[in-house]
């Protein structure tokens, strides 16, 4: 079996308050680490022996950028959020920086809003985010609309992050920071990024599971001003599949027969309970394939990417959505990258 490529440590050049980086000048940088993640907040450290960076200029909020290899994508781009200081005798002192993306900025907040008057103001639920972006002084990138309006939305007492994540999950979107602007996206987008399990992966560790897929969704809910029920079936045919093979719902072993119910939500037509019971549907099929690869480093992974894996022999290759994404370089020992990925068809 042919060994997977040597880690090498590609050129990288970091910003850190105005101050550069690189792998031929690393100014006392021995470790850095970054996490992305969809829903969640990116992170970075940056860990530093004595070397020649000016610790005193450095201040929380300053701007953190970090670039690897060719790729012209900044692979973090947030601020500083904090410092850890480490001396003692039975190691060597280091500093490291903290640094977390912009969407830190969403949540340090707790906010109580309703968007609309209930009765002659329509919205959707991204129009609302792109606003609620910006009132965070973020700035927004990606967008998909959404089609259901609503006449009133509410924060109820919460950060402007989780409200954001709360509206995602009802249209089965994914909140996500992309070289420091915010994305509000459908879930699948874009080629996938492949791999070779052979020759290019050092670990691959993945289940497949779809016994808590269910067939169908119904969302249930109700019309005040008409006083009536309102209903909206989601089934096999409304998922956004991560891959090419079968899909969880249909395939899900005959395990979850019955409709799975969702209640007690605002939609007042036949149309949003529609859109709301396939997101629904979506997030749950997507817990069918977990999985988790260990590459050498690639600055080409990152949270939100189709991945699919090859030559592992038929329907063993699983195809899937990348939630997270962790990059970790030491200058004297390499560059590897580990990321973690979930799916809603069977491996082909």
């Amino acid at each position: 079996m042919p060994a997977p490529k040597k880690n090498y440590v590609l050129p990288f050049e970091v910003t850190l308050a105005g101050q550069t980086l690189t792998q031929k000048e690393p100014k006392g940088l021995t470790y850095l680490c970054i996490e992305d993640h969809l829903e969640m907040i990116g992170i970075a450290q940056l860990q530093f022996a004595v070397g020649d960076v000016n610790w005193g200029a450095l201040k929380a909020g300053d701007d953190v950028t970090v670039k690897v290899g060719d790729n012209a994508r900044q692979m973090f781009k947030g601020h500083i959020t904090g410092f850890r200081h480490t001396y003692g005798s039975a190691a060597p002192e280091s500093f490291t920086v903290l640094a977390m993306d912009p969407m830190v900025r969403m949540a340090a907040s707790r906010n109580t809003k309703v968007w609309g008057d209930g009765i002659a103001a329509d919205q959707c639920d991204s129009d609302i985010v792109s606003e609620v972006i910006g009132r965070s002084g973020c700035i927004a990138g990606k967008v998909d609309a959404t089609s259901p309006k609503f006449k009133y939305v509410m924060q109820r007492n919460e950060s402007d992050f989780n409200f954001a994540k709360r509206l995602a999950a009802r249209n089965g979107y994914m909140l996500r920071s992309n070289e420091g602007k915010i994305d509000f996206i459908k879930p699948e987008f874009g080629g996938p990024i492949s791999f070779d399990a052979v020759r290019e992966i050092i670990s691959l560790d993945y289940t497949v599971d779809a016994s808590m897929v269910p067939g169908n969704v119904t969302v249930v809910g109700w019309d005040y001003v008409a006083k009536e029920e309102v209903k909206g079936t989601a089934a096999s045919k409304d998922l956004l599949k991560t891959g090419t093979g079968k899909d969880a719902a249909k395939q899900n072993g005959g395990f979850w027969t019955e409709t799975s119910y969702v209640s007690d939500v605002l939609c007042m037509s036949q149309g949003v309970a529609k859109e709301m019971a396939a997101g629904d549907l979506n997030r749950q099929a997507r817990r069918a394939v977990r999985g988790r690869a260990v590459v050498s480093g690639n600055a080409d992974v990152f949270a939100g990417q189709k991945v699919k894996f090859t030559e592992l022999g038929p329907n063993t290759n699983p195809e899937g959505l990348i939630l997270s994404a962790r990059h970790v370089i030491q200058t004297e020992r390499g560059f590897t990258t580990e990321f973690q990925f979930i799916g809603n068809t069977w491996p082909v």
